[in-house]
């Protein structure tokens, strides 16, 4: 059998499109209570620089005295259904 350019092409491009669809899938999740130790952020600022791009960030709810700098593609959402949080502060995005 002949193969062509296209032939040869076909199963990179099946592994890009794995690959790309794969990272978003990995997406974590970030956890932010005010004293958070371990796993939990103390402030949402420390949940940012630790996030990777998709990341969602869940905040408890209550008040944070802090300025935002996002640079990146996230979600932050409170962590209980119903609730807020505040940001008192700067926001750059």
């Amino acid at each position: 059998m002949k193969y062509t350019s296209t032939h040869l092409l076909k199963p990179h491009v099946g592994c890009l499109l794995l690959m790309l669809f794969s990272a978003n899938a990995r997406a974590a999740d970030l956890m932010v209570a005010v004293g958070g130790s371990g796993n939990v952020h103390p402030t949402i600022s420390s949940a940012i620089t630790a996030a990777a791009i998709g990341d969602r960030i869940l905040i408890a709810p209550g008040a944070y005295t802090e300025n935002l700098n996002i640079n990146k593609a996230l979600e932050l959402n409170c962590n209980v259904n119903g609730l807020r949080f505040t940001v008192v502060g700067n926001l750059v995005i």
